[in-house]
């Protein structure tokens, strides 16, 4: 018998990159004892010991295949004091878990699983010496017993089924991203993301210059270069719309993103401040970015839509709150800053953090970049010039391409 620890990337979720401020406590005697996982000749068997009887709630869901393990009314700081810093490296089923609260009585832990599993998940009772555990049961050859991906659901504070979880509506229209599929039988898709548009023309200066016209030129020009890098490329819009910001991060997961990209220009409060930034979803780490935020984030209410609603906020913890994505943000994000400080004057050389609505559903790599500020003349005479915003359209088109080329030898 071979006892595997989960030896995990990283911890999926840190209070801190959430903002443990925002973050509702759970007042719960309830704890998670141990965490164990046992890889045998007949398949893997994972035991999450409770010092109580747990009421949780498991389904299933495919493109990619995860199992999703609702627990209730346990701190989140309990999880991940047993499950951080462990990885399934060598597992032949789950290739990560991650964890996230997904209310204020639900913390959410998901199970990546490599391929489409008969999963079964069940309570035992307290014996020999182990308290009440959740068992996750994956047999070993999964193909003699079902081979279609699966969305199931399932929730008991008693033992449950011995079958396979079985199908439900539930999650049935979620369309995640299948980043994690690039480079064996597709091209990387790439969505790039103009900001504002139609009655919301973003930043504009005295001279007429609107962010709307220049981050659709501009976009529309990293288009070109990166179709010509051999990617896909999808734009959320590609003439002067207005597009509400749930529906940008809906037609990213729509086509299969990859990587997402916005583009938008900055303001400040200062004539002398200029140059480039690159955002990743996260805190905001500063009284300037947190002005910024609440501008482009309020880009939803010139045309009466609604903001983020809780349908969204599911995939949110569950799927974007992963450290591993985090860090792919972030390279994603230092490499387009320094291709783009190759060529133009940077603002910050290092990849910021803002809690930008646009960015935060997606499960996939994303950046927001900031071309310059068009409360500064230099840049103001940088962004109107058509030569020059093709400049920078091939900096960040370089980035992605430096991102891409360690997964894809085929990029150009």
């Amino acid at each position: 018998m071979e006892y595997t620890t989960l030896n995990r990337r990283a911890l999926l979720l840190s209070l801190g990159a959430l903002g443990a401020t925002a973050l509702p406590a759970l007042a719960s005697s309830l704890r998670i004892l141990s965490a164990e996982v046992i890889a045998t000749s007949g398949g893997t068997q994972i035991f999450l010991e409770f010092n109580h009887r747990v009421t949780y709630r498991s389904f299933l869901l495919a493109a990619p295949n995860r199992l999703v393990l609702d627990v209730k009314n346990i701190p989140i700081e309990h999880i991940s004091a047993v499950l951080a810093g462990k990885q399934g490296k060598n597992n032949p089923f789950i290739s990560n878990i991650r964890f996230g609260i997904k209310d204020a009585q639900t913390v959410r832990i998901v199970f990546d699983l490599k391929q489409a599993l008969p999963v079964r998940v069940s309570m035992l009772e307290p014996s020999g010496g182990k308290n009440y555990r959740i068992n996750i049961s994956i047999p070993a050859n999964p193909k003699t017993t079902q081979t279609a991906p699966v969305q199931a659901a399932k929730h008991s504070s008693q033992p449950a089924s011995s079958k396979p979880t079985s199908p439900s509506k539930e999650k049935q229209n979620e369309k995640p991203a299948h980043g994690r599929n690039i480079g064996k039988k597709r091209k990387p898709v790439v969505v790039l993301d103009p900001g504002h548009g139609g009655r919301d023309p973003g930043a504009s200066t005295e001279y007429g210059l609107k962010e709307k016209d220049i981050v659709l030129s501009t976009a529309l020009e990293t288009k070109k270069y990166l179709e010509a890098a051999g990617c896909t490329v999808h734009l959320t819009r590609s003439n002067d719309v207005l597009v509400s910001l749930v529906k940008r991060r809906r037609i990213a997961r729509s086509v299969g993103a990859d990587l997402f990209i916005s583009i938008h220009a900055d303001t400040a409060n200062s004539p002398t401040v200029r140059g480039s930034d690159v955002y990743i979803w996260g805190e905001a780490n500063s009284e300037h970015v947190r002005k910024l935020v609440q501008t482009e984030n309020k880009a939803d209410l010139v045309d009466g839509l609604s903001d983020i609603g809780n349908e969204e906020l599911d995939t949110i913890l569950s799927d974007m709150m992963q450290i591993q994505t985090t860090n792919d943000s972030r390279r994603l994000g230092n490499l387009i800053l320094n291709s783009l400080g190759q060529r133009f004057k940077l603002h910050n050389r290092q990849v910021s953090q803002a809690n930008f609505a646009v960015l935060r559903s997606l499960d996939i790599p994303s950046v927001l970049i900031e071309l310059g500020f068009l409360t500064n003349k230099e840049d103001i005479k940088l962004l109107s010039n058509a030569q020059s915003r093709k400049q920078m359209s091939s900096a960040i088109a370089n980035g992605v391409r430096r991102y891409l080329a360690n997964m894809i030898p085929s990029i150009r």
